[in-house]
């Protein structure tokens, strides 16, 4: 194999691995959604579901930052997932 076909072919397979990693990425925040959604109105605003690095979070708040796709929503999928919670 050529040295431009081997770099061609490793392009292609990090371009695969960040399109399948995005779509998991997707998968969590759509699953926070779907749970958010049943989450009565009183709640959301009301109770704090995670605290991450030491700021507590209600529904609402870790919406906005899952909705932004923000490095903090991640870290909120990531502990409400550990927790069980999505």
């Amino acid at each position: 194999m050529s040295r431009a076909l081997f770099e061609i072919t490793q392009i292609y397979l990090n371009v695969v691995d960040i399109i399948i990693k995005r779509g998991k990425v997707e998968e969590k925040r759509a699953k926070f959604m779907r749970v958010f959604a049943k989450v009565p109105e009183k709640i959301r605003n009301e109770d704090i579901i995670v605290v991450v690095d030491d700021k507590p979070f209600t529904w609402n708040n870790a919406m906005i930052e899952v909705k932004n796709d923000s490095k903090l929503g991640k870290k909120i999928i990531k502990v409400l997932e550990k927790l069980k919670i999505i």
